[in-house]
């Protein structure tokens, strides 16, 4: 084993992030429900999510809540790869002391026994009723990452990891909210632990998507997404990732997109810079969520998120010949809580 720290350099330094990660992440996924006035996805036709005055925010919210999903699991799939890349699965299941009540813990399946991590090993963290801060709220359920390629090399050669991600967590307080995410992912790192790029893909396949639900009625679903985070050791340290995203959202049965190509800097969960454009309509067609087509009655509106700094966001609502028609200026922390 002492063959890792040589040819990794500590491929994850990520001590102590665990914990502040994993209470972010199921904080901020809990949080996104509070829009459930949208009225939830009830299996009747999908149709496109033409932006006005009157819905801007609640797609902003919508919207919010599904990007905020990539950068906040970004630190805990580093935080677990941590440990399968530095420790040994002789010490599996490692207690996760994160809940001020109920339990955590990561526990290795080492698949082929080496002792080291390989294709087919796997990870799990289970929460057992965990209340991570006392306010009653208790998370039930798994996050588990499977290794799908695993080349791992000395630097400056890149280090290369693929996995696949499986997440089905219940929150359980005043409103009970469900978790279901499943994707593919590669995270590389070129200089042995300082930099880093994390690609997370859902194809449009069966069960590749991401879906929140309140009270047994489903917020949104997102599929057919590609989502892009370069950070450094550094920079995730005080919580700093810059993303670029896109996929289709499917929320009270109307369809938007997470328009490609925009560069956007998260700090500590909040987007703080650039613009990210949502789309009435479905690009790419996505039958995952049930929209294989597209939708046929986009009146072509687009809305503009802008990140102006300290956490404060201005939505910008266009129509098909780019008149701006509304403008709200609002906060992260108000569309995602």
């Amino acid at each position: 084993m002492n063959t890792k720290s040589s040819k990794l350099n500590v491929f994850f330094r990520r001590q102590g992030i665990l914990a502040v990660a994993l209470l972010a992440s199921v904080v901020v996924l809990g949080a996104c429900s509070s829009s459930s006035d949208s009225g939830g996805n009830t299996g009747t036709s999908v149709t496109a999510f033409n932006f006005d005055a009157n819905n801007s925010t609640l797609a902003a919210e919508i919207a919010a809540a599904a990007m905020s999903f990539f950068p906040e699991f970004t630190a805990i799939s580093t935080s677990v790869i941590d440990i399968l890349v530095n420790q040994s699965p002789s010490g599996s299941p490692f207690p996760i002391l994160i809940c001020s009540s109920g339990a955590a813990s990561l526990a290795w399946n080492d698949a082929d026994s080496s002792g080291d991590l390989t294709v087919g090993d796997s990870a799990t963290l289970t929460f057992t009723n965990c209340d991570f801060d006392g306010g009653g709220d208790a998370v039930n359920g798994t996050v588990t990452i499977t290794a799908t390629n695993v080349n791992l090399v000395a630097p400056p050669a890149t280090s290369t990891l693929g996995y696949t991600v499986a997440v089905n967590l219940t929150v359980s307080g005043v409103d009970t909210t469900t978790i279901a995410v499943n994707f593919s992912a590669t995270t590389s790192t070129p200089d042995g632990g300082m930099s880093f790029t994390s690609v997370y893909t859902a194809a449009d396949t069966s069960g590749q998507t991401a879906t929140i639900s309140e009270n047994g009625t489903e917020f949104y679903k997102m599929g057919c997404f590609n989502a892009t985070l370069m950070y450094t050791g550094t920079e995730i340290v005080f919580g700093s990732t810059d993303m670029t995203v896109n996929g289709v959202i499917v929320a009270a049965n109307k369809v938007m997109s997470l328009a490609a190509g925009a560069n956007l800097t998260f700090i500590d969960g909040y987007m703080e810079l650039g613009t990210q454009r949502l789309l009435s309509l479905s690009v790419p067609g996505c039958g995952s969520i049930g929209v294989p087509n597209g939708v046929g009655d986009s009146d072509g509106s687009y809305l503009d998120m802008e990140a102006t700094g300290g956490g404060n966001i201005t939505l910008h609502t266009f129509d098909s010949t780019n008149t701006e028609t509304n403008t709200v200026n609002t906060t992260w922390d108000t569309l995602t809580n």
